[in-house]
């Protein structure tokens, strides 16, 4: 009875494993068909990524930026009066008030750039500007350590261009610092504006925009081994958080946005000053900041010293327990860029000699 009972248990166990290496045998083949099917697709080799979009017959259109085109959104919170800066702090009721010309003693940063760097309309809301100042206090004889945060929501590196140069021309600085995130990324196209057609402080009209980026396809992060999988590449595209951008190569630098860095390396040369250009990442712990290595390729190959503040956010656990959103670091996620800025200039030998 009991050897009965064991042939049984055997054939039985026999066939699961036989079960089991079919399926088994079955789905590797079919991982294997599927790689062989795909190295005979095209897989959008220059796939588009959109964020805004308009129809290009559409009457907002415009093909083409120039140095005539509107800026679009408001900059109430920065206004030159004569000789004087003002920068408004929304939701603190408090204004900051500076001169052009840069007082004796005291040692300058001008930070230009977006949303990271504009101070929002929200109470106890601190970014990496105000930390940047404190820490720089110590550093300067006096405490005479000033950083400008002279950013505008939703600019891109075009706009922040003429915006410094129709508006703050005759700033003066001893560090120059542009901010770079994930508008600056995009082709930013914008419409003419009609003649009288006023443009409301707080407008925001991303229906007025198109944005695009072009790349293709990246499959050195999805392999198997050492082999590039293409079939795990458009399963990583399915689940990504990103799926429209990651995958993909980065194309460096559009034409106005290469256009734009070109000024501001020559103007920073021209004034005899250092230009530093302070890349954040997307706020994704799942997400490979095709970004960063996008516009750090740009910029080396513009000669345009930079600092990637990724690093530093990563050695204080996850980015999302840093982050108020995808875009916007927490007040903690802001103090920890201003150090890793800090320490930048530090090595770069750009800030006062203690």
């Amino acid at each position: 009875m009991e050897t009965t009972r064991a042939a049984h248990y055997t054939r039985r166990m026999k066939r699961i494993v036989l079960i089991v290496l079919t399926a088994a045998g079955g789905l590797l083949a079919g991982v294997v068909l599927a790689e062989i099917a795909l190295r005979f697709v095209r897989l959008d080799s220059t796939a588009p990524v959109v964020r805004y979009t308009i129809q290009r017959n559409s009457p907002l259109f415009s093909p083409a930026l120039d140095a005539t085109s509107p800026l679009f959104y408001g900059y109430a919170g920065i206004q030159v009066d004569g000789e004087r800066l003002v920068i408004a702090y929304p939701g603190r009721r408090l204004q900051r008030v500076v001169s052009l010309a840069k007082p004796p003693g005291t040692f300058r940063i001008a930070a230009v750039g977006d949303s990271l760097t504009e101070h929002w309309d929200a109470p106890g809301y601190a970014n990496y500007t105000d930390f940047l100042e404190e820490f720089l206090q110590p550093r300067v004889p006096g405490g005479a350590g000033e950083v400008l945060p002279l950013g505008v929501g939703g600019y891109n590196t075009w706009q922040e261009r003429h915006f410094f140069e129709r508006h703050l021309a005759r700033l003066e600085m001893d560090v120059w610092l542009l901010q770079y995130c994930a508008n600056d990324a995009d082709v930013m196209t914008l419409r003419a504006r009609e003649p009288g057609e006023r443009v409301a402080s707080n407008e925001w009209p991303s229906h007025e925009i198109l944005g695009a980026r072009f790349g293709r396809p990246d499959f050195s992060r999805a392999t198997i081994g050492p082999i590039p999988s293409r079939l795990l590449w458009l399963v990583r595209r399915q689940f990504s958080s990103f799926p429209g951008l990651d995958g993909y190569h980065q194309v460096a630098g559009n034409d106005e946005q290469r256009a734009a860095l070109v000024w501001f390396r020559g103007a920073a040369a021209a004034r005899k000053i250092p230009l530093l250009v302070v890349i954040f990442p997307l706020l994704d712990d799942g997400y490979a900041q095709p970004e960063s290595r996008y516009i750090a390729r740009l910029l080396a190959e513009l000669g345009i010293d930079h600092c990637d503040v990724l690093p530093a956010l990563q050695q204080h656990g996850p980015l999302k327990a840093l982050a108020r959103d995808v875009y916007h670091p927490s007040n903690a996620g802001h103090r920890i860029v201003a150090r890793a800025i800090l320490d930048a200039l530090d090595r770069r030998g750009l800030l006062p000699a203690r």
